[in-house]
């Protein structure tokens, strides 16, 4: 069981792709921002990889807080926690657009969220890795 709960970017690609998330290359580049490229102590010790707080409206699977964030059982409950959380306040958003200014607006801290997460995911050509075919080139632009 420990092996199968075993981090590694390949398999956190691979339940993204299962859990099939609208936008999964957004997702995906939330985990490398959210964990500094899966190295920040929030990840290592609390297996928080959306640098998701307690949540205290809706479901969870958090376990509580360490460092002022959730702390899980593993890394694949953290997952489940943000699936909860998509379902809860991403899923009536159509676009990609739509996705961007939500995160930016009331995901993070960080006034330049969405224009690192962006940048990640065309550095890294994420659409690509999750065989994701759109018309719409990412624009720079917040």
């Amino acid at each position: 069981m420990a092996e199968h709960n075993e981090f590694s970017a390949d398999k956190l690609i691979g339940m993204i792709n299962k859990m099939n998330f609208r936008y999964p290359y957004i997702v995906y580049a939330q985990a490398i921002l959210e964990t500094s490229n899966f190295q920040s102590r929030i990840f290592k010790e609390n297996h928080n990889i959306f640098g998701m707080k307690q949540a205290v409206i809706r479901i969870t699977k958090s376990l509580g807080t360490q460092y002022e964030h959730a702390y899980y059982k593993n890394w694949m409950e953290s997952l489940d926690d943000y699936a909860l959380y998509s379902s809860t306040y991403l899923s009536p958003l159509n676009t990609e657009s739509e996705y961007f200014n939500y995160l930016g607006q009331n995901y993070a801290e960080d006034s330049q969220y969405v224009s690192k997460l962006k940048q990640i995911i065309v550095t890294m050509n994420l659409k690509s890795k999750f065989n994701y075919k759109d018309s719409e080139n990412i624009s720079m632009n917040n």
